[in-house]
């Protein structure tokens, strides 16, 4: 899996499929966040950038996760 930089947001590449998943800058950032911290980081880093409560950020993270699981982007 690779990452591109775009310019709203970031696009997965999964070369062995031969996909490609685009992330807006709300999952791009959860994403990163998460890869470099975990979870707990990743709610932080949405809480604080976005103004969202910590609820709303780990359902919207648990969104994410099982998206990108269901793409096989990722495993759980």
């Amino acid at each position: 899996m690779s990452t591109a930089q775009v310019s709203d947001g970031l696009v997965v590449v999964d070369e062995r499929r031969g996909r490609t998943v685009h992330l807006n800058t709300t999952a791009a950032t959860m994403l990163r966040a998460l890869l470099a911290g975990g979870q707990d980081a990743a709610i932080t880093v949405v809480c604080q950038r976005f103004g969202v409560t910590e609820d709303t950020a780990r359902d919207d993270l648990s969104a994410l996760i099982t998206d990108l699981a269901r793409r096989k982007l990722v495993r759980r």
